[in-house]
Parts: structure tokens; C-alpha cells; sequence
């Protein structure tokens, strides 16, 4: 029971570090894709207005974002701690459960 906080925080350390792999992945997968189509588009359109329209739709996602409950929350979860299992283990998420026996 001593060892199960710095396990779970491990196992949490773990997954972000995996999701942080693989949002590099999807990343990577879609530059090739993106330089496709602006390549083609920046030549019909011109290379000032497809900056122009990315600027533009970038803008557009920010300010959407403070229309987002769960964006405009986010510092609340270090403000207020994070949750803890009755033995004082972090709580990892819905789908895990602290290992018994370890």
C-alpha cells in the first residue's frame, strides 16, 4: 500500500507521455497532407490571401474557445486539488482502478 501513490503517479506520468506520442504522430501524419492542398490553393488564391484565411480561421477557433465550458474550467481541477482515492492515491481517471495486491 506505501508504494501505490508513486505507482499511480508513474502510470499517470506514463499516459502522458503516451498521448503526448501520439498527438506527435497524428501531427506528423497530417503535415504532408496539409502542404497537398495549400500548395495548390496558395497558387489559385495567391500566398497572401491563404495567410490572410488561416489567420483568419485561427482567430476564429481562439475566440471560440471561450465559449467552451471545458476550456474556460481548466485551471478550476489545480485550484481545488486533484481528486484522491480514500488511501490517499491520485484518482487516474474512470477507466483505471488502483492495482490490489501490489
Amino acid at each position: 500500500m506505501r508504494g501505490q501513490p508513486v505507482r499511480a503517479a508513474y502510470v499517470a506520468s506514463e499516459r502522458a507521455a503516451m498521448r503526448s506520442r501520439d498527438a506527435f504522430r497524428s501531427t506528423a501524419a497530417m503535415m504532408p497532407l496539409g502542404l497537398i492542398v495549400a500548395g495548390p490553393l496558395a497558387d489559385i488564391i495567391g500566398v497572401r490571401a491563404w495567410f490572410l484565411g488561416g489567420g483568419l480561421i485561427t482567430f476564429l477557433v481562439g475566440v471560440a474557445g471561450f465559449f467552451v465550458p471545458a476550456l474556460m474550467n481548466i485551471e478550476s481541477e489545480r485550484e481545488s486539488g486533484p481528486q484522491v482515492l480514500e488511501d490517499g492515491a491520485p484518482l487516474l481517471g474512470p477507466l483505471m482502478e488502483p492495482a490490489e495486491g501490489l
